[in-house]
């Protein structure tokens, strides 16, 4: 399922956009233990973690369009070999 599709059916046809600082404020000030600051650093993790998956996810998807072109050239595949590489590089960092 790519990044489009999982946007979908997540959605569900409904458009909803909080503001990220809200969501953070919200989650942080849930409850009194751990504390606010606690909460609030692991909620900044978890998002940094997906915005990684999807910034690898997007780049994977990139370079198997690039490698399924016909008649593909040496720079096309050494583009995909690069973005594979930076994919697994924001694995990597979380």
């Amino acid at each position: 399922m790519g990044a489009n599709e999982k946007h979908a059916a997540t959605c569900h046809g409904v458009r909803h956009d909080p503001e990220l600082n809200l969501v953070r404020a919200v989650y942080a000030g849930a409850s009194p233990v751990p504390s606010y600051d606690e909460r609030a650093e692991a909620f900044d993790r978890t998002i940094a973690k997906v915005r990684a998956e999807a910034k690898a996810e997007a780049l994977e998807e990139l370079a198997d369009t690039y490698g399924a072109l016909p008649n593909f050239q040496t720079v096309l595949l050494t583009r995909a070999a690069r973005m594979r590489d930076r994919a697994n590089q924001y694995k990597e960092e979380q």
